[in-house]
């Protein structure tokens, strides 16, 4: 890998970006847990955001895919 790919700032905004998804998915996670057997409403409304957060990692990592197939870093 060269120089510019190693250091590509595309990349890195895509892997921060899912970093942080990640880290959302583990804090509504937590959030879910909590709620168990609390209230039907709240945690269907937490579940629902879980859901919504998958699927933008999903797209964030094809996105990381396709760029690096694309640029090779």
């Amino acid at each position: 890998m060269d120089f510019t790919a190693q250091y590509c700032p595309t990349r890195k905004d895509l892997e921060e970006r899912s970093w942080g998804l990640v880290s959302r998915l583990a804090s509504l996670s937590g959030q879910l847990l909590k709620l168990t057997g609390a209230g039907h409403q709240e945690f269907m409304a937490v579940k629902f955001q879980c859901v919504e957060v998958r699927g933008e990692i999903s797209k964030a990592k094809g996105q990381l895919l396709d760029h690096r197939s694309a640029h090779g870093c």
